[in-house]
């Protein structure tokens, strides 16, 4: 779990230094959850995750740029590098997400 848990928390920082509202605090308590030793609540917890990383909503949608209000530097590159930063780290999570998921019994 601690590749799962430090892609929370390095998404988590992430959003958290462009200002970006709501999700550092879902996935904060995203990563309290993963203290509670139930096995059925891990699995749940599992399952949901896919399902924030994609559509309308979910952390992908997020664009860091000025005009939605985040702070960040009002310049292409360093917008572009934001986003690409988010892009990979939630590649990533739903690579771990997949990985764990097929290591659960059914």
């Amino acid at each position: 779990m601690n590749p799962y848990r430090d892609l929370l928390e390095r998404i988590q920082d992430h959003l958290k230094k462009y200002e970006v509202p709501g999700w550092p605090a879902r996935l904060d308590k995203w990563g309290r959850e993963l203290d509670q030793p139930e096995s059925e609540k891990l699995k749940a917890h599992l399952l949901r995750t896919p399902k924030s990383l994609g559509g309308m909503g979910s952390i992908s949608d997020i664009v860091i740029c000025p005009e939605a209000g985040y702070n960040v530097p009002n310049g292409e590159s360093v917008i572009k590098a934001a986003n690409d930063v988010l892009l990979s780290l939630v590649r990533k999570l739903d690579a771990e997400v997949s990985h764990l998921l097929s290591t659960l019994p059914s």
